[in-house]
């Protein structure tokens, strides 16, 4: 994997330097548990060395989710809070104007982060200054062709879909599941991971607008 987060990260100094001074937005999309944190996370890390300074910062989508007050008032919140994770938990509205400010301002912007021991977004607790000149964001459906989304990869300046064999997703989200006290017990993950994030994760596959670079976080 080494190699290939070096080559994102060239990819991402040459849209820097490139962009006469702009923000350079970075969307990486993709199946849950097919490496788009890490992946984020070790460009990051990765920029921020090669330039000596932090130019670059990870803006995760999970921040995004409705919170469980905001589905439990909306129609069928039982079938809501069972798909959560699907892209209409997402206020898309919220993410796309979250986006355009990004790229347009001059001055701090601050975004949600996913507070996992509330199960719910923590408001402002991401900041990124001015000073950053490479966002990347990172979220399963940055890329797909529903309406809302679709204006959301227009914003961006590149596009990575992330991509890994199904069975390694889903023993990814089996564990991933059970850390987090998602789930209790192993039946209750691998349910989870069949009924909601492998659907969830070939819906991304098959309606996502075409990536600049397709890449496998498997390997």
């Amino acid at each position: 994997m080494e190699e290939l987060y070096n080559e994102l990260t060239q990819k991402a100094i040459n849209l820097m330097n490139e962009s006469n001074g702009n923000r350079i937005l970075i969307g990486i999309a993709g199946p849950p548990g097919s490496g788009k944190t890490t992946t984020a996370k070790n460009v990051c890390d990765k920029l921020n060395q090669k330039q000596g300074a932090e130019i670059a910062v990870v803006m995760p989508m999970d921040g995004f989710h409705f919170t469980r007050n905001e589905l439990s008032k909306m129609e069928n919140p039982e079938y809501l809070f069972k798909r959560r994770g699907a892209p209409f938990t997402f206020n898309s509205k919220a993410l796309l104007g979250k986006v355009k400010e990004l790229k347009s301002s001059k001055t701090l912007v601050t975004a949600p982060s996913f507070d996992h021991s509330i199960k719910d977004p923590k408001e402002n607790d991401t900041q990124i200054p001015s000073t950053i000149k490479i966002v990347i964001l990172e979220g399963n459906y940055l890329l797909l062709k529903d309406p809302i989304w679709c204006e959301i990869s227009k914003e961006l300046n590149q596009k990575w879909l992330i991509i890994a064999d199904w069975e390694i997703i889903k023993e990814r989200l089996i564990q991933r599941h059970l850390n987090a006290g998602i789930c209790s017990n192993f039946d209750e993950a691998l349910k989870r991971a069949n009924e909601n994030d492998i659907p969830n994760g070939k819906y991304i596959i098959e309606n996502s607008v075409k990536p600049d670079f397709t890449f496998r976080g498997d390997i």
